[in-house]
């Protein structure tokens, strides 16, 4: 038997962390269909395609702790009358939703705050 050498053990290190970020990132992407399923359903909209796109990913500090994480954009679509298509985008900072943002698709339709919960 021949042994590892530091070059093996760091792609095996940079392999497995790749894999992690991925599946954290599959996590987060299902945990965002679930927040914009919930948001159209509080408004009576519907969620179109049943999910999110993420439109960018960056490296944020968490405001709590100091940490450093992945901030990501989602884009999704949704309909007040099952005809027109608009479009909401959601700020997610790891896990948590950060902001929320729906095109107006009544009149007096007021959007919630920016950082604010949706469902407040």
């Amino acid at each position: 038997m021949g042994s590892v050498s530091l070059l093996e053990v760091l792609v095996l290190f940079v392999v497995a962390g790749f894999v992690g970020f991925i599946w954290k990132s599959i996590a987060i992407k299902d945990h965002a269909v679930y927040l914009a399923k919930q948001v159209c359903n509080k408004e009576n909209l519907q969620l179109l395609n049943a999910t999110v796109s993420q439109q960018r990913c960056w490296i944020q500090r968490d405001q709590k702790s100091g940490r450093l994480m992945f901030g990501r954009l989602y884009e999704f679509e949704f309909s007040g009358d099952g005809q027109e298509r608009r479009k909401g985008w959601m700020t997610m900072g790891g896990m948590a939703l950060e902001s929320i943002h729906l095109e107006p698709w009544k009149e007096g339709y007021i959007p919630p705050k920016a950082g604010g919960s949706p469902f407040s």
